[in-house]
């Protein structure tokens, strides 16, 4: 195993065999779950809320949004309940992505020290800050049906054109879009991570591709909007890995129709992205040091 005080600059060697790495890797789980804690803990220190700050953050967020383009301007064909389960929906997974997505790379700045003394796998830092957005995004869902649930079904009292809306069967669909997601987060949290470290000015430049990317998801707006579009182009948007993602988790949540589709290429776009995010980020990880 790896020991402390070891130089970072042999942390990665090229000749260490994949098994070695991953076993590595996993020997060193309660040390990553230590890390995730202390980014969990980080970003509330200092509030008189506290942890409740993970809870507030995205609904605060979703009410925003809601009065601008569920009232002001009308996002979507749905009820207001209904446009606002779709919405909190889409902030909290595309919050699990941005959180996921940012704190990779941040978290490797962040601990230089530990990079320079102490050998293991860099693997472990992306994955903690993974492991940090999940935690967040688990808590935003714990609070969703109560929230959406009473506004549904109080709207749908003598309105038979409104559903009420409760969890069913399909909520069986949560634990694969979790787990779609988590993979895909990490591998484009690697390739993040990876251009960020010897790259500082693409830390400037990721929040504003990642706020373009919201904008280009189907958060704001309903899908139904792309009826009236060519073919290509909704080819063309539905190539958004967000859209099928957002897809599994509002058929599970909100009963949305199930498409097989969706699901299929979701999952092509986990797998492939967590190959080439780990990849990626495994061939340029002992060079990491130099930039740290």
């Amino acid at each position: 195993p790896y020991t402390r005080g070891q130089m970072a600059t042999t942390t990665a060697p090229t000749n260490v065999s994949r098994s070695s790495y991953w076993r590595e890797l996993w020997e060193r789980r309660d040390f990553t779950l230590h890390l995730a804690r202390g980014s969990l803990a980080s970003r509330v220190a200092g509030t008189t809320l506290g942890r409740v700050w993970w809870l507030i953050n995205p609904l605060l967020m979703s009410g925003v949004y809601f009065l601008v383009f569920g009232v002001i301007i009308k996002g979507t064909s749905r009820s207001n309940s209904g446009f606002l389960a779709y919405l909190i929906v889409g902030v909290l997974v595309f919050r699990f992505l941005s959180v996921g997505l940012l704190g990779s790379g941040q978290i490797i700045i962040s601990n230089t020290k530990l990079i320079a003394n102490l050998r293991f796998p860099r693997m472990v830092l992306p994955l903690a800050a993974v492991i940090d957005a999940l935690v967040t995004f688990l808590a935003g869902l714990a609070v969703f049906y109560l929230l959406v649930t009473p506004v549904s079904c109080l709207q749908a009292v003598g309105n038979s054109d409104i559903t009420c809306i409760t969890p069913t069967y399909r909520i069986a669909l949560l634990p694969v879009a979790v787990v779609i997601q988590f993979a895909f987060t990490l591998g484009i949290g690697a390739w993040v991570a990876r251009i960020i470290v010897p790259n500082r000015d693409a830390r400037n430049l990721i929040p504003h591709l990642t706020r373009i990317w919201f904008y280009l998801s189907p958060i704001l707006w309903g899908v139904e909007r792309l009826t009236n579009q060519s073919e290509f182009l909704q080819a063309l948007i539905k190539t958004n890995p967000m859209f099928s993602m957002l897809s599994i988790y509002r058929t599970a949540l909100i009963n949305d129709p199930f498409e097989p589709t969706m699901l299929a290429l979701a999952a092509a776009w986990a797998v492939f992205m967590l190959i080439f995010g780990v990849w990626s980020f495994r061939r340029h990880e002992a060079a990491m040091a130099r930039y740290v």
